[in-house]
């Protein structure tokens, strides 16, 4: 993760948002047990590795929060376990899972418990909404000699916030790949990681390293059109697809479980 020396948003599900949505035949497979060699999910979904024990163990998080597991309901025959003990709570229809600075969900594990004579698959499914915001050169005052939080400094600022390039949106969903139900997976928002890559691949943009300041966001990876910009990732959709046979009145709900992202030093 990105560290910053703010903590600033808490690590979250909110979701447990119900879609009970009848699937024609010719969408009603199984499609997260099918992958090839290319990494792909049949589909074209990309597939999110199942992370080791081994690779898992630099995510175990601070020594003095044990493990706490706890569960929560989404259908009859379906819940949802996690492994460290996260702050949550239900508004509605809606679950809240607040995830503490320095026990975040990667590399931890959590799983579905299944009643196999209720549902034929399951399979879990994860995107991210970004952003990328354009970085305020604070040095390019300080090197003219101007006072740090003067009133040079400040109109400076108002003026690049008029024109400051902002980009906001929602990745392609990810299939993650489970071992018997469970998941283990490296959701980290590092520089350069999987969805910068991506969404740079995507929209054209070029890399760049320039480093304004101290604080993570205003560490600039990605050139848009001259101008150094920061990928964040603030919030991510897990989203449980259960089949039912398909006699069922409702043969695929999916459950999605909305996430916050922690960040902190």
């Amino acid at each position: 993760m990105q560290n910053v020396c703010l903590i600033l948003l808490s690590f979250s599900f909110v979701g447990l948002v119900i879609s009970c949505q009848p699937q024609d035949n010719a969408q009603y497979v199984a499609r997260a047990t099918v992958t090839s060699d290319s990494g792909h999910a049949e589909g074209g979904l990309d597939l999110f590795p199942f992370l080791t024990h081994q690779e898992a163990l630099k995510y175990r998080g601070w020594e003095g929060w044990p493990d706490s597991a706890w569960s929560v309901t989404l259908s009859e025959g379906l819940d949802l376990h996690f492994q460290k003990p996260y702050a949550f709570r239900m508004n509605r229809d809606t679950l809240v899972v607040e995830e503490f600075v320095g026990e975040y969900l990667q590399g931890q594990d959590f799983w579905l418990e299944v009643d196999p004579y209720r549902y034929d698959s399951t399979w879990i499914t994860f995107m991210v909404e970004e952003t990328v915001h354009e970085n305020f050169n604070f040095r390019q005052v300080q090197n003219n000699g101007e006072p740090h939080y003067g009133k040079k400094l400040r109109e400076r600022y108002e003026a690049f916030e008029l024109s400051a390039f902002r980009w906001r949106g929602w990745s392609h969903p990810v299939l993650l790949a489970d071992s018997a139900h469970h998941y283990r997976i490296d959701t980290q928002n590092a520089w350069g990681g999987y969805w910068e890559q991506k969404r740079k691949a995507l929209m054209g943009w070029r890399d760049t390293t320039v480093d304004f300041s101290g604080e993570a966001d205003n560490v600039a990876t990605i050139n848009v059109d001259g101008k150094p910009c920061t990928h964040w990732m603030h919030r991510g959709i897990l989203a449980v697809h259960a089949l039912e046979p398909l006699n069922s009145t409702r043969p695929h709900q999916i459950f999605y479980v909305q996430v916050i992202f922690s960040y902190g030093c």
